[in-house]
């Protein structure tokens, strides 16, 4: 009798045992088998606000089981290389693409092509796509919007705001110029517009803003905001034109340096670690047949210099500390 008892709880370790190796064999196989191949191809170079991007989609990646891979171009704007990317990745048997796309007719040709074999997601683009596209971007027109707002909060009725531009003629850059000019537009100040181009050195720059009686400058990307807080910089340290405000966009390691000395008194963050992880959420969504939200648009948010520690400024800005 103990003998057989014996032979029977032997029997049940075995079989224990089989049927953990089994559910094992399964999980393993089952795991590779559902992992999703995501390539994301840039319109340029690496930098810090795409890697703020990759470091979302990279997340996304960890909790849904996706192998991601990241296609820079050897300069920015290089169009022929980014549309030979988007086709042979497009044939590689990846499951989905998510394409931060070059404005231009042949580019568009090649993401219709693309998403005629597979899914795809554009980052950060108003790019017009026949039959429409799945993308996941900043609203540029509320970002435009907020920092003029954000200026004429700052200064007194008579003084003037300047908007500095620069050459760049995509979408999403027009769009976040006509926010400020809407808001300008409607307000009692003057503003005067000008090109990043003109401003050579720090003695002109002062020149342009005692004769126009400037009170705050609003910056329309991250390069104009770090060129003109290095000509603010050296016009204090020259003792001049302390008082007028810069408000800028981006949350590079410069510009949270110059919102910690008060240099640039204000930065419109985008939440690129968001966009980066929703952008590969609803890839995987669309691979499995899902409805995902053809346009998602996510705000981004004006940080003044005497709020950047707030805990809540604290995880917009820095986004990498996770």
């Amino acid at each position: 009798m103990k003998k057989s008892k014996k032979i029977n709880l032997i029997v049940l370790l075995i079989l224990l045992f089989i049927s953990f190796i089994l559910l094992f064999c399964d999980l393993l196989f089952r795991d590779k088998n559902n992992t999703y191949q995501i390539s994301v191809i840039s319109s340029g170079k690496s930098n810090e606000s795409f890697m703020i991007l990759k470091e979302g989609a990279e997340q996304a990646a960890l909790e849904m089981n996706a192998n991601i891979r990241f296609l820079f171009l050897s300069k920015d704007n290089n169009e022929e290389e980014q549309i030979e990317l988007i086709k042979r990745e497009s044939q590689n048997e990846v499951d989905a693409l998510l394409i931060n796309p070059i404005e231009s007719k042949n580019v568009i040709d090649a993401v219709e092509y693309a998403r005629n074999k597979i899914p795809v997601i554009l980052i950060q683009s108003f790019m017009d796509i026949k039959g429409g596209i799945n993308r996941v971007m900043c609203d540029e027109y509320q970002l435009g919007k907020s920092l003029a707002e954000e200026a004429l909060n700052n200064i007194s009725k008579n003084q003037n705001i300047m908007i500095i531009t620069s050459d760049n003629k995509s979408t999403s850059y027009f769009e976040r110029y006509n926010g400020a000019l809407d808001v300008l537009g409607e307000s009692n100040n003057k503003y005067v517009i000008s090109n990043i181009k003109d401003y050579v050195d720090y003695t002109f720059f002062n020149r342009v803003l005692d004769l126009s009686n400037i009170g705050a400058i609003v910056c329309m990307d991250r390069d104009i905001t770090e060129e003109i807080a290095d000509l603010k910089k050296k016009s204090i340290n020259e003792n001049y034109n302390k008082d007028v405000l810069i408000l800028g966009v981006g949350n590079t390691n410069k510009i949270i340096s110059l919102l910690e000395e008060q240099v640039v008194n204000a930065t419109a963050v985008q939440n690129e670690f968001n966009i980066g992880y929703i952008a590969v959420k609803n890839a995987i969504e669309l691979k499995n047949g899902k409805k995902v939200e053809e346009s998602k648009v996510i705000k981004s948010t004006v940080i003044a210099s005497e709020d950047m520690y707030s805990p809540k400024n604290e995880r917009i800005l820095f986004q990498f500390v996770r």
